[in-house]
């Protein structure tokens, strides 16, 4: 049986929401073993969810709905999924007894009418809580036919599927099947998939993905019949790119790494904005080894905050080897840091030259008195530039952490 999701919402077509939801989706099947056969994305329209729900159902998938759970008109996912898998639309006790109790826990009133549309649903269904809000998620069945209903916002999409549905297929689908992910940086993908396909030849029942993202190649392997090869085959992965390959999040290792090594880091950052510290930072208790950061955007800045000489600034630009190793020895020195990072560069779309065109930038990385500088060029718009800025400086410390872990 294969998976389909019907994505429902006007704002999802018009370009006002981005599609979160389907993302969150997938990663949490694929670490069941499971994937996502097909999306289909429609309007707030009974007769079209209901077609769509259809046409999935005849293609002999259990489908999930995303959306159309809530109070308002346009909320019309139970009633097209009732016409779906022709069952009687009706009050549900139970949905109605949901919904209440989560308003009253809230502390909010309820208005006449203000239960109606939560409270109806496929004669049969049945109710998956919803620990994050109001409309309850449902299961709705027909014979062997099967459609898991979630509520659109996000997080509570993500509470019903993690703590409901997810349970459910495991039990359901019983996968026999396996998946792990790493991260390779600095490395490009076509060199990637070759270098993972010469690893791979010795485990024929491993079979690979790759996704590009901001200076990283996500390589996600899977083993369909055999656990073992998959630990095997990922191991074997790892060790062919040492250093450049990472499982799990690149800001959760750099902080592991910084525990372990008993460091404070301190950022200095121009082109990349506060990028830096902002990824640090998104991981909740990182004070212990983060002490801050500072934008230093101007050459002003360089000179003054961190001490870059004038002279380098005058001889080598601010986009340089020199000014990038100034910049992290002045930010550790100065504010005694056993770590530092420090870019510079032209994130563009202007600003560059012959000599230095936009994307050229330099990153500069510091444990204790040993500093490192890293020269890239890199392709892509503003933003592009500046994230993979963020993953190569945040590679580079970790790498140098590593050494003597």
């Amino acid at each position: 049986m294969s998976i389909e999701v019907v994505s429902i919402g006007d704002e999802l077509l018009a370009g006002r929401t981005l599609n979160t939801n389907l993302v969150t989706a997938g990663k949490m099947l694929a670490e069941i073993g499971l994937g996502i056969d097909r999306e289909t994305c429609v309007p707030d329209s009974r007769e079209t969810v209901a077609g769509a729900v259809r046409s999935a159902l005849e293609r002999g998938a259990l489908v999930l709905t995303i959306g159309g759970l809530g109070p308002t008109r346009d909320d019309l996912s139970r009633a097209a999924i009732a016409d779906a898998l022709a069952l009687p639309y009706a009050f549900s006790p139970e949905a109605e007894a949901h919904s209440r109790q989560a308003l009253e826990s809230r502390g909010k009133e309820i208005s006449p009418g203000q239960l109606d549309a939560q409270s109806h649903t496929a004669a049969g269904a049945e109710i998956l809580a919803n620990s994050a809000g109001v409309a309850p998620g449902l299961w709705c069945t027909n014979g062997t036919r099967a459609v898991g209903m979630l509520p659109g916002p996000p997080r509570e999409f993500g509470a019903v599927m993690r703590e409901r549905i997810v349970p459910r297929l495991q039990a359901l689908f019983a996968a026999n099947s396996a998946t792990r992910e790493l991260k390779v940086f600095d490395v490009g993908e076509p060199e990637v998939e070759q270098r993972v396909l010469a690893v791979l030849a010795d485990f024929p029942q491993v079979s690979p993905a790759y996704c590009v993202s901001y200076g990283a190649t996500a390589v996600r392997v899977t083993a369909t019949a055999c656990s073992s090869q998959l630990s095997l085959a990922f191991a074997a992965i790892m060790a062919e790119f040492a250093e450049f390959a990472i499982e799990g999040d690149l800001a959760e290792c750099v902080v592991a790494k910084l525990r372990v090594r008993g460091a404070r880091l301190g950022v200095a950052e121009s082109c990349t904005g506060g990028g830096i510290g902002s990824a640090i930072t998104a991981r909740p208790g990182v004070s212990d080894v983060f002490s801050g950061g500072m934008i230093t955007y101007s050459n002003a800045f360089k000179h003054q905050l961190l001490g870059v000489p004038e002279a380098t600034l005058d001889t080598h630009g601010a986009v340089s080897a020199e000014t990038a190793e100034a910049m992290v020895r002045g930010l550790c020195g100065r504010l005694d840091l056993e770590a530092g990072i420090a870019v510079t560069g032209i994130a563009g779309p202007g600003g560059g030259s012959d000599k230095k065109p936009v994307g050229l930038v330099f990153i500069a990385t510091q444990v204790h008195n040993d500093v490192r500088v890293l020269e890239r060029r890199l392709g892509g718009d503003r933003e592009t530039v500046q994230k993979r800025t963020v993953s190569l400086a945040l590679n580079q410390l970790r790498i140098q952490l590593t050494t003597g872990d």
